[in-house]
């Protein structure tokens, strides 16, 4: 995949440090991609990056959650909400590795999308906040915005939350007023994930190297 002048966009300087990058939006939104274009273009910049994604599914929470989200082991929401954060916790050590050895970790999904979804399936925002609390805080959060109604003609909705396009247009609205509560700026910017995917992985780029 081509870029533009990657050392170019540095100011022809080296990054010397690691920094926490949280991608998020609703389901399909095109942040997994991005996430893996930003370490690619991090990586081809001499900074080393790891990838990092919630649910991660190889662990204990993370194969239950699979289960769940397919249908295969019926959870209710409280154990759900539960096993969501716990999942986190599991990946939250290796983002501190990470960053303690100067890697950047990119991070697909984090407490935000813990908070809405919980929020979705009735906990109040407030305490699954608290319980999140001691989670690595990010330097940097991306909302990859997209129209559900634009997502559901492209692709086939697979899990619960997927197949609820209701739950997913409530979700984006959530997740616009989360960002907007936050301040947006240079720590909460809102992108618009229709964009063509090179211009938007450069414009992420960007907003990456203004925090380091």
């Amino acid at each position: 995949m081509r870029f533009a002048n990657l050392t170019a966009m540095t100011g022809g300087t080296t990054v010397s440090r690691g920094i926490f990058v949280v991608l998020e939006g609703v389901d399909r939104c095109g942040k997994t991609s991005q996430g893996k274009l930003l370490v690619e273009m991090l990586t081809r910049l001499g900074r080393e990056a790891s990838l990092f994604s919630t649910p991660d599914y190889e662990g204990f929470a993370g194969k239950e959650i699979g289960d769940h989200l397919r249908g295969k082991q019926a959870r209710d929401a409280l154990g759900f909400e539960c096993m969501l954060i716990a999942n986190r916790y599991e990946v939250a050590g290796r983002v501190r590795d990470a960053l303690a050895m100067g890697r950047s970790a990119i991070c697909v999904r984090w407490w935000q999308s813990a908070l809405l979804y919980g929020h979705a399936s009735g906990h109040e925002a407030e305490v699954v906040r608290r319980i999140c609390s001691s989670l690595p805080e990010p330097d940097l959060n991306i909302l990859v915005d997209v129209n559900p109604l634009e997502i559901a003609e492209r692709y086939d909705r697979q899990n619960i939350y997927e197949q609820d396009l209701g739950v997913q247009v409530r979700l984006s609205h959530a997740y616009r007023k989360l960002w907007e509560v936050n301040g947006g700026g240079d720590r909460w910017p809102v992108v618009d994930g229709a964009k063509d995917s090179v211009v938007l992985a450069e414009q992420i780029l960007a907003l990456a190297l203004r925090r380091l």
